[in-house]
């Protein structure tokens, strides 16, 4: 249900992107945005699943509408991308999102959103609260030491 929600609000941004670039007066373009997080590292399957289902959308429609210069922002973890260089050799994952990076159809990143900085985001023992105050004032003294 998800995904295919995913694929409607891709279609649709691109179909209103093609509206409204289109429009007689083109003195306002319009920018859609076109961006993804690969971060599930579990489950390897569905990521390339959707990477392999995405990807061809994305370039039929850039070469449906050239003008348009559409290309999509793809942000992928750390451990996503370990995970698909290890299996790179049984399923060729890496080479095919790389072939759509060289004919510019995609543009790779990297996200950190969920990767484990304990500096960044130090271990909080709330363990011996009971209210949400006390968690707040654990959380605060937690940041409070670890940037003071």
């Amino acid at each position: 249900m998800v995904k295919r929600l995913f694929y409607l609000a891709i279609l649709s941004l691109l179909s209103a992107a093609g509206f409204y670039a289109g429009s007689p007066s083109g003195d306002k373009p319009v920018y859609v945005y076109l961006y993804a997080r690969v971060t599930d590292h579990v489950n390897l399957d569905v990521s390339e699943d959707r990477l392999r289902r995405i990807l061809p959308m994305i370039e039929r429609y850039r070469k449906a509408h050239p003008e348009q210069h559409v290309s999509a922002t793809i942000l992928f973890s750390g451990s996503v991308s370990q995970a698909f260089a290890d299996r790179n050799s049984q399923t060729h994952i890496v080479d095919f999102v790389q072939d759509f990076v060289q004919r510019g159809v995609i543009e790779p990143g990297y996200d950190g959103t969920d990767e484990p900085t304990y500096k960044r985001r130090p271990s909080i023992d709330l363990a011996k609260t009971k209210t949400a105050e006390e968690r707040w004032l654990a959380r605060r003294a937690t940041a409070e030491s670890e940037y003071a």
